[in-house]
C-alpha cells in the first residue's frame, strides 16, 4: 500500500469538477483508492462519495493507494492534486 498526504488545492474545495476528474482518473486503475479526511472514507471511484467528504480549499486528505497496480495510480493520483488537474478554479 502506498500513501501520502494531498492537500485540496482548489479555492472551491473538492467541488464537482475536480471531483469528477478524480473520479475519472480513479476508474482508469485496478487498484482501490481511498481519500481520507478526518474520519470520513471515500473511494475516489465514486464521484458522490468524495462529494460527501466536504473537504474544502487546503484540506489534508490521506490518499491510500493498493492492489496491483498501485505505483502508477498512485502517481498519477498524486499528481492530479499538484496540478490542480483542472486548470479551471474560479
Amino acid at each position: 500500500m502506498k500513501h501520502s498526504i494531498v492537500i485540496i488545492p482548489w479555492k472551491k474545495g473538492l467541488h464537482l469538477r475536480p471531483a469528477a476528474k478524480i473520479m475519472m482518473l480513479a476508474q482508469r486503475f485496478q487498484s482501490s483508492i481511498i481519500l481520507k479526511v478526518n474520519l470520513r472514507l471515500a473511494n475516489a471511484k465514486s464521484l458522490l462519495a468524495m462529494l460527501l467528504l466536504s473537504a474544502t480549499f487546503e484540506t489534508a486528505v490521506n490518499l491510500e493507494v493498493s492492489g496491483t497496480d498501485e505505483e502508477a495510480a498512485f502517481k498519477a493520483m498524486d499528481a492530479a492534486f499538484e496540478s490542480k488537474l483542472t486548470g479551471h478554479d474560479r
